[in-house]
């Protein structure tokens, strides 16, 4: 299980949280993971375990507020694997069809995805409008769009 899955369910479940002024938790990226390019069957089940996280996310009592910071967050993690220029060139149509077809393989799971995305910000409820695009075999607008317009803009905001 990878942190993203791990993290927030541990979080949902603590009682008390106190903050401390040093780190507790080193993060390395190591080989094979999803962040340094990983086998086709991590980046496969990076959707599998995004699912996981939704079906949570959906089926019990969050806080609003978390799941805005949850959405955003998730939701740019799945549109960086899938289409950032660095990560995306590992990946081919097939695969994002594949990817996208777990994300959203049945009514259930497309309709709990498209509840918890309104919870993220307008430029990601934008940017995943074109993510359910290319699930519809529209690559090429969704390319378009996270490669010239959403990830320049990002950069340039930060």
């Amino acid at each position: 299980m990878e942190d993203y899955e791990c993290l927030p369910r541990i979080l949902a479940a603590t009682q008390k949280m106190a903050f401390l002024d040093r780190a507790l938790y080193a993060y390395r990226r190591h080989h094979g993971s999803v962040t340094t390019g990983g086998s086709d069957e991590t980046f496969f089940d990076s959707f599998r375990q995004f699912n996981a996280l939704i079906r949570f996310a959906t089926e019990h009592e969050i806080p609003k507020d978390i799941l805005a910071i949850w959405a955003n967050q998730w939701l740019a993690f799945m549109q960086w694997i899938l289409f950032h220029p660095q990560t995306s060139r590992r990946r081919t149509d097939a695969d994002r069809k594949k990817a996208l077809e777990l994300l959203l393989a049945d009514d259930r799971n497309s309709c709990r995805l498209k509840k918890f995305a309104r919870y993220a910000s307008r430029p990601k409820r934008i940017a995943f409008a074109f993510v359910l695009l290319a699930a519809k075999g529209w690559f090429l607008p969704a390319k378009l769009f996270f490669h010239l317009l959403y990830y320049p803009l990002a950069e340039r905001r930060h």
